[in-house]
């Protein structure tokens, strides 16, 4: 869960919309940003609705009733999230067909983490 608040604090949508832009597959690099980036709305719906069930003594008598409430609750919710961001990228009229490409910038870092999968490459092939 931390690696994933900390991915999508890091990466934008539009980067990694261009970045799946580039090999021919248009749309999934918005659809995975989306998903990313609803996370953390998630996890905060699945806090809220858990403390809301446990304040009103939901889970004293029916627990399988409970639990069943809470996922209904987490996937209508998540439901109602990607309709917002859904009509929010109509209203401003996204196409997966247009192609935006975003230049990448390479730095020491990336020269750094090929050199360290390089390794760790190597050394499960040697084994």
């Amino acid at each position: 869960m931390v690696l994933i608040s900390g991915f999508t604090s890091v990466i934008d949508i539009a980067k990694l919309t261009g970045f799946f832009n580039r090999f021919g597959l248009n749309g999934l690099g918005f659809s995975m940003g989306v998903a990313l980036n609803m996370v953390p709305a998630l996890k905060r719906t699945s806090i809220n609705t858990w403390n809301s069930l446990k304040m009103r003594g939901g889970l004293r008598y029916k627990k399988r009733k409970t639990i069943q409430l809470l996922i209904i609750t987490v996937i209508s919710n998540a439901l109602r999230y990607a309709e917002n961001v859904t009509m929010a990228a109509e209203t401003r009229a996204f196409n997966p067909n247009n192609r935006h490409f975003v230049p990448l910038k390479v730095n020491r870092f990336d020269y750094v983490l090929v050199f360290i999968l390089l390794l760790v490459f190597l050394f499960f092939h040697l084994l």
